[in-house]
C-alpha cells in the first residue's frame, strides 16, 4: 500500500523513470540555489558601479540572502514535512524566479536588497526540497555528495559565466 507523506504519494516501487525524475529535479534545485548565491559575487565591482555603492554594500546582498535563509530553515523544515519535497522545492524555485525578476524591475540598490532578501526565502525551500527528493529516492551516500558537488559546482560556474553575460 503506498504510504502518502507531505501531499505526495511514494511507492516502495517507484519505477526508474520516476525516480529519475526525482532526482534530477533534486539535483536541478540544488544547481539554482548555488548559481543564486554566487552569481553577484561573479559581478561585483559592475554592480556597485551600477547601483552607486561601495563593494562592501554588494556583499551586504549575499548577507541578506544568508539571513533571511537562517531565519527560514526552521519554517522550511516544517513546511517539508508537512507539504512535501514537490511542492516546497517548487515553492522555492518559484521564489527564486520571483527574486531575480524583482531585480530586474529597476536599478535600485534597495529593490535588489528586496529581491535578495526574497531569495533568501526561496533557496532554503529549493535546497531542502530537492535534498529531501534525493534522500527518499537515492539515498546512497554517493547521491546525497552529487547534490552537495552539485551545489557547489554551479556556484563556481555562476563565477565563471556571469561576468561573460554582462554587456
Amino acid at each position: 500500500m503506498p504510504a502518502a507523506r507531505g501531499g505526495i504519494t511514494i511507492r516502495p516501487n517507484t519505477g526508474p523513470g520516476g525516480r529519475t525524475l526525482a532526482i534530477a529535479a533534486g539535483l536541478g534545485m540544488s544547481f539554482a540555489v548555488g548559481w543564486s548565491y554566487s552569481n553577484v559575487a561573479a559581478v561585483a565591482p559592475e554592480l556597485a558601479r551600477a547601483y552607486g555603492v561601495s563593494i562592501g554594500s554588494i556583499g551586504f546582498l549575499t548577507t541578506i540572502v544568508l539571513l533571511v535563509y537562517t531565519i527560514m530553515q526552521l519554517p522550511a523544515g516544517r513546511w517539508l514535512d508537512r507539504l512535501g519535497p514537490w511542492r516546497v522545492g517548487a515553492a522555492g524555485l518559484a521564489a527564486i524566479a520571483l527574486a531575480n525578476a524583482v531585480a530586474l524591475v529597476d536599478n535600485s540598490f534597495w529593490l535588489a536588497l528586496v529581491a535578495r532578501a526574497i531569495l533568501g526565502i526561496g533557496t532554503p525551500l529549493a535546497y531542502l526540497g530537492g535534498l529531501d527528493l534525493v534522500r527518499r529516492l537515492g539515498g546512497s551516500a554517493q547521491l546525497l555528495s552529487t547534490f552537495g558537488a552539485v551545489n557547489g559546482a554551479s556556484m563556481g560556474l555562476a563565477l565563471l559565466v556571469v561576468p561573460q553575460l554582462d554587456p
